[in-house]
């Protein structure tokens, strides 16, 4: 298949619609990297618990329509930051959003914390915050964006997630599984992915294999993927559908092998 397809999907989907008004301009959302690090001490003793915070955060700030651009990057900032910093400019969202984590983090140490403790025990209250947002996709008609983040508070390791958000450039809404693919198509996807999940692990040769290493009532549609040139990519995050040590699981389908349940002429 071709890498104009899903152009194609789109634009038959604009004609669908019949839409009355079409905009005169059009072209790729730009976007813009803000950056902060800074750390954040429990107390005046900087050997006795530190949160460290770093984010790399990229932000939509142009596009021919300045309705769809708006509904964007609210919904970005909604979904990496929360609703109450979507009232934020970019330039003001990563320090006041880094100003509520060092708060929080002070709240929920202090209580616990004295300056008896040793500098070792101390270690235990040093925690991590780490975020990177970026592009997958951009065209007239997709936009696709993935947030990295990495969380330690504690304990034996961090946690790490990885989620991602597709948009319309029609109307600036979330691109749905619905969206994309009609009939029974949670069971042609699930089937997908455990064959490949076998195919691409040598030790893995059958369901059998597959079951003494995944959870496999798990590995389903998750409604976590992006839109790629040719494929949709579905990611599974640490504890999803195995265990800790097994990482991201990132499955790649390409729109060849979902041709029956896609929804396109």
């Amino acid at each position: 298949m071709n890498r104009n397809f899903i152009h194609l999907f789109f634009v038959v989907g604009i004609l669908a619609m019949a839409y009355s008004c079409r905009p005169t301009e059009t072209g790729t959302m730009r976007t813009e990297t803000r950056r902060f690090e800074q750390k954040f001490f429990l107390t005046d003793d900087k050997t006795k618990g530190v949160l460290t915070v770093n984010m790399q955060v990229e932000l939509p700030i142009k596009f021919h329509n300045a309705n769809i651009l708006e509904n964007v990057r609210n919904q970005i900032v909604e979904a990496v930051f929360g609703f109450n910093y979507v009232q934020f400019s970019n330039r003001g969202l990563l320090p006041r959003f880094a100003a509520g984590l060092s708060e929080e983090y002070k709240n929920n140490n202090l209580p616990f914390f004295s300056r008896e403790i040793s500098e070792e025990i101390g270690y235990a209250f040093n925690n991590d915050f780490l975020l990177e947002t970026f592009v997958v996709l951009s065209d007239e008609y997709v936009f696709s964006y993935g947030i990295d983040l990495y969380v330690y508070m504690g304990g034996a390791h961090g946690l790490s997630t990885r989620t991602f958000l597709n948009f319309d450039l029609r109307n600036g809404d979330l691109i749905l599984e619905e969206n994309l693919f009609f009939g029974d198509y949670e069971a042609v996807l699930t089937k997908i992915m455990k064959q490949k999940i076998i195919a691409e692990n040598p030790e893995i040769n059958s369901i059998e294999d597959l079951e003494e290493i995944f959870w496999t009532e798990n590995i389903r549609p998750n409604g976590n993927f992006f839109i790629a040139n040719e494929a949709i990519n579905y990611v599974f995050n640490p504890y999803e559908i195995a265990p800790f040590v097994f990482g991201h699981t990132e499955i790649s389908i390409s729109f060849d092998e979902m041709r029956e349940i896609l929804k396109y002429p």
